[in-house]
């Protein structure tokens, strides 16, 4: 169930039992698993959308409509909401905050929370509701799937507060029943990555700072990383977000740590020396997580050795060990399940709703697709990069290929851990890091030393209000800048009027008989309680919301850097600005995206009548919203579209009981509980001159 209004706990619970509990009951599933909260957002198009099962305006932020009524009972309500909107009491979100449960051990992951987000959280917000999506669990799901053990995210400054607030882990203490902060390796990888494209770079204890430049100069040693690559693929990516371009990174400088030094110069020696110092922290960490040979005995030392160099951890892979340990020390524990990896993968599966948007609507964003999937696998085409022998494959690593030894009772965790301390200590001795700087008996002797907080005091890295420098940020320019949303609801009377009246005039219903002024609409499928009188008109609540709530509305990005800093879909022209004028989105004279076309289309020898629904429109090159029909009819004018070709499927009637058989299948079923629904299944692309009449 989506979240409308403000987040409730009530909310959560009726999803864990409808999405969890009920599934696990219907086939008979006992065996109880460890148990771990994914938390993320995922950018939505700011779009108010009507949902019926509550009779509200969904896709407005939780924090702000507590005090606010979001029911559509009459136009009144839609003009009150749109009020609201414009006087800034209430905003559209700009993304759904997710938070959804995985098993340990299994595959699939569950969302449990789905709520629209205006992305003005603070910290204290994030931890009511974590400790909700807690209780909930507690309450609902541990006595019959199994304990909590962690809460993961990606790492967010305002998650990673409200985390450390309530679930504090090593080496102190953890939070209520046990439960710890997990931060996905992956972006472990990224944030290390960051840092080192940055020209302050990373200061080791030796005094020598790691950046670009010192990379550039050494990297092109390494076989297969030339100046070239070194300088344009991993010094200065496209991409920082790319993970496998952070493991080919990682990768380089461990390789180049290990190459002889050949030079007598002290400074190419202290160079070096601290790459060789960076390798071995870099390989502890990076080692566990892509090598499918290791044992949970390697994946234990490598991040014991990794904790001990930098005297900090971000991970709690060993306790989740433990716990399984104690849980079912038979059963197999992977250390890449940590994380909130498999939210990302359902984020993926959620973008391939209309067509692989890249920023659905909220109503989109909560339809279960990663459900139907699970109960049609062979519907569910996989992905490229899940094999481990390529570099990409450390970005989606699975079960499958990994051969080493996962028996969560074959490794001695504390043996394990003080030999990675022991290798930790090995590589200072090579280094000209002060002894004191590695003597670990004696630091951990000490009381109160916590590798969450190595400043001491309250400080955890990464929560402070500075900006994060390993946050890549997008350069910002005059061009470059966000577009300014015009977000005046303010309409007279007679607008709506000629809206509907624009609609009428091309619409098909002009060609039957009209109905009575009140009448009620009815007919197979239509409720009539989805509809509100206006004017002596009666219109869908849905088309009330998209016309009065969405007038001003613009898509965003579909490149995902973009997008996440909050760009529109880069309708921009050569001189680099954006075009917002989207004119009037009903009128009669008017093409804009999203509407369907008709034209002739040949594959091979075949040539096919085809329906299409437009998804990009551009004229000289140039993308835009909308365009004249009059433009389309001009002969001499370069028009581009692309669209969705769409296919008519067999679908029984909402009004029917369901069980009718399907009429492909039998030609002796009764038409009439069936319908005819038309899907969209591919893409195509004018990129010539289109010519010809609109009709």
């Amino acid at each position: 169930m989506p979240t409308i209004g403000t987040i409730k706990i009530s909310d959560i619970i009726w999803n864990i039992k409808e999405v969890v509990l009920k599934p696990q009951e219907n086939v008979g599933l006992t065996k109880k698993h460890g148990a771990r909260l994914l938390i993320d957002e995922i950018a939505l198009e700011e779009t108010p959308v009507y949902f019926k099962h509550s009779n509200t305006v969904g896709g407005l932020c939780w924090k702000h409509t507590a005090v606010h009524s979001l029911v559509l009972n009459n136009f009144s309500s839609a003009e009150n909401i749109a009020k609201k909107i414009a006087d800034g009491l209430i905003h559209i979100s700009k993304e759904m905050t997710v938070i959804t449960v995985s098993l340990f051990g299994e595959k699939h992951t569950l969302p449990i929370l789905a709520a629209p987000t205006c992305k003005q959280e603070t910290a204290e917000d994030m931890q009511d509701t974590l400790q909700m999506a807690i209780m909930a669990w507690e309450s609902e799901g541990a006595e019959k799937v199994g304990p909590l053990w962690s809460v993961a995210t990606d790492g967010n400054a305002t998650r990673r507060r409200a985390g450390y607030k309530i679930l504090s882990r090593l080496n102190l203490c953890t939070g209520k029943n046990e439960v710890t902060l997990d931060f996905d390796f992956r972006h472990i990888f990224k944030w290390i990555c960051t840092l080192l494209r940055l020209q302050s770079g990373i200061v080791l204890n030796n005094g020598r700072v790691v950046n670009p430049n010192l990379l550039s100069r050494y990297l092109p040693l390494v076989p297969g990383y030339d100046t070239n690559h070194v300088t344009r693929l991993l010094v200065n990516p496209d991409n920082s977000e790319d993970v496998p371009r952070a493991v080919e990174l990682k990768r380089g400088i461990i390789m180049l740590g290990k190459m002889p030094i050949t030079d007598n110069s002290p400074e190419i020696i202290a160079n070096r020396d601290a790459i060789r110092l960076l390798g071995e922290l870099l390989e502890a960490f990076l080692a566990p997580f892509t090598t499918p040979s290791f044992s949970l005995s390697d994946c234990v030392r490598g991040l014991s050795k990794f904790a001990s160099i930098r005297r900090f951890t971000d991970g709690s892979e060993e306790l989740g060990l433990a716990k399984q340990q104690l849980l079912n020390s038979g059963d197999p524990f992977y250390p890449f399940d940590v994380g909130d990896n498999a939210l990302e993968e359902l984020f993926g599966r959620i973008r391939m709703i209309g067509g692989h948007n890249a920023a659905m609507n909220y109503k989109q964003g909560a339809v279960d697709i990663d459900a139907v999937l699970k109960r049609n696998p062979d519907m569910d085409p996989g992905s490229s990069r899940t094999k481990i022998d390529r570099i990409e494959g450390v970005d989606h690593l699975n079960k499958e290929s990994w051969t080493g030894d996962v028996t969560s009772g074959s490794c001695d965790i504390g043996l394990a851990w003080k030999e990675g301390s022991t290798a930790a200590a090995n590589a200072f001795r090579t280094s000209q890091v002060p002894s004191s700087m590695y003597d670990h008996p004696t630091i951990f002797r000490t009381p109160g030393v916590d590798l969450l907080r190595p400043f001491g005091g309250d400080k955890y890295p990464g929560i402070e209000n500075d900006g994060d420098r390993s946050v890549h940020v997008l350069p910002s320019s005059e061009e470059d800048s966000p577009p300014i949303i015009n977000t005046n609801f303010n309409f007279n009377n007679g607008d709506l009027d000629e809206i509907i009246s624009s609609i009428e005039s091309t619409s098909l219903e002009d060609q039957v008989e009209e109905a009575d002024e009140l009448a009620l609409p009815s007919g197979p499928g239509i409720d009539p309680n989805d509809y509100l009188s206006y004017n002596g008109r009666w219109i869908h609540k849905a088309t009330v919301v998209r016309l009065i709530l969405c007038k001003n509305v613009s898509p965003k990005s579909k490149d995902r850097l973009r997008r996440v800093a909050g760009f529109s879909s880069g309708l921009a022209n050569r001189k680099g600005k954006l075009d917002l004028n989207t004119g009037e989105i009903c009128g009669a004279d008017v093409f804009v995206v999203g509407d369907p076309v008709v034209t002739l289309l040949r594959s091979d020898k075949t040539l096919s009548l085809t329906l299409l629904r437009t998804t990009d429109i551009k004229e000289d090159g140039t993308p835009c919203s909308s365009i004249p029909c009059s433009t389309i009819e001009n002969l001499q004018a370069k028009v581009a579209l692309s669209g969705q070709i769409l296919t008519i499927a067999v679908v029984p009637r909402l009004d029917s009981d369901g069980s009718a058989e399907d009429p492909s299948q039998d030609n002796s079923v009764e038409l009439e509980q069936w319908a005819w629904m038309w899907d969209g299944c591919g893409k195509c692309s004018w990129h010539e001159r289109l010519d010809g009449n609109h009709g």
